[in-house]
């Protein structure tokens, strides 16, 4: 296993982070399978996450910045008006 799935729920109502892991899984199909049921009065995102593997981005003055770089993510939007 190289990766694994994580979903996050999205909350536009909150300060940042205004997002929350929830949810981690072994492969894509299981996360989705779980997306599936998942309540509709929420957003969610879909990360795939190398494991052994950095994936931040350090910027000139040594600061680590949260960029996603190369990293595989989806976005769930189910409430109106979100984006």
């Amino acid at each position: 296993m190289n990766s694994i799935w994580m979903i996050f729920i999205v909350d536009h109502d909150r300060d940042f982070p205004n997002f929350f892991p929830i949810a981690a899984y072994s492969s894509q199909e299981k996360a989705l399978n779980k997306l599936e049921s998942l309540p509709k009065n929420h957003n969610y995102q879909l990360f795939e996450i190398p494991i052994d593997d950095f994936f931040g981005v350090i910027t000139n003055n040594r600061e680590i910045c949260s960029g996603m770089g190369n990293l595989y993510h989806e976005h769930f939007h189910y409430l109106d008006g979100d984006s």
